[in-house]
């Protein structure tokens, strides 16, 4: 985790898709789970 975008976002987006990990609404995608996102958004800890 380097706190940076993969270079094929796109790939990255469908295989989170696939995996269930994100939902697509019209031409966004969802966290389909409001912890995950919510830990993601913290960022990495220090300590």
């Amino acid at each position: 985790m380097t706190g940076r975008l993969p270079w094929a976002v796109a790939a990255f987006l469908d295989d989170a898709y696939q995996r269930g990990v994100l939902r697509q609404a019209g031409a966004v995608y969802q966290f389909r789970h409001a912890r995950l996102q919510s830990r993601l958004a913290q960022g990495r800890r220090r300590g």
